[in-house]
């Protein structure tokens, strides 16, 4: 069974070194020889941690960080429960996917 994962944080997560969460979790992924990966930059966003004020055109937060990859259900799941040590306030998400 092949499973989609969706990692969501916000793009100015730092991890314990300083440097961004989602390049750290990518250089993770290459690490493990994950077949696939894709950053994704959205462009707004709300969410647990993300607040838009009432009459606020903008905000100055950082817009929101996609990471999607698929693979086989049972390395999804191992590289989700890894990377939840590192990054325990990430949404994560994974869902069966069909190829076509």
């Amino acid at each position: 069974m092949l499973l989609q994962a969706q990692i969501i944080l916000n793009k100015d997560e730092m991890d314990d070194h300083g440097h961004p969460l989602y390049l750290t979790i990518l250089q993770w992924m290459v690490q493990q020889q994950m077949p696939n990966a894709r950053v994704l930059e959205g462009i707004s966003g709300i969410g647990q941690h993300r607040i838009l004020r009432p009459g606020a055109l903008f905000s100055f937060d950082e817009p929101p960080i996609l990471i999607l990859f698929e693979a086989e259900a049972e390395q999804v799941r191992y590289a989700l429960r890894e990377i939840r040590q590192f990054s325990p306030t990430a949404l994560m998400l994974a869902y069966e996917v069909e190829l076509f």
